[in-house]
């Protein structure tokens, strides 16, 4: 539990420096908002979280790859309808 949420931390931090690199090159066409900031925060909790994936003795490298990559493109496309953002889809 300690080290899941050791996880989820840093995956906060990586989503909140690359939200911050994408406002500051103004990929971002609106001005962040409450709704975008927790989203993103949330996701890269989440996708933190889907690191605890490549701990399982049961799934090969490559299986457990496949899964973090499907999990994070679930994410990040369940995070862009959150925030209404249907023209990036």
């Amino acid at each position: 539990m300690k080290v899941s949420l050791q996880r989820m931390m840093i995956g906060c931090g990586y989503g909140a420096v690359a939200y911050l690199v994408i406002i500051a090159l103004n990929i971002q066409p609106t001005h962040p908002t409450m709704r975008n900031v927790v989203s993103v925060l949330i996701m890269s909790a989440l996708i933190g979280l889907l690191t605890d994936l490549f701990e399982l003795d049961r799934l090969s490298y490559l299986v457990a790859l496949g899964l973090h990559l499907l999990g994070t493109f679930g994410l990040t496309i369940g995070t862009i309808w959150v925030n209404h953002r249907y023209d990036l889809v």
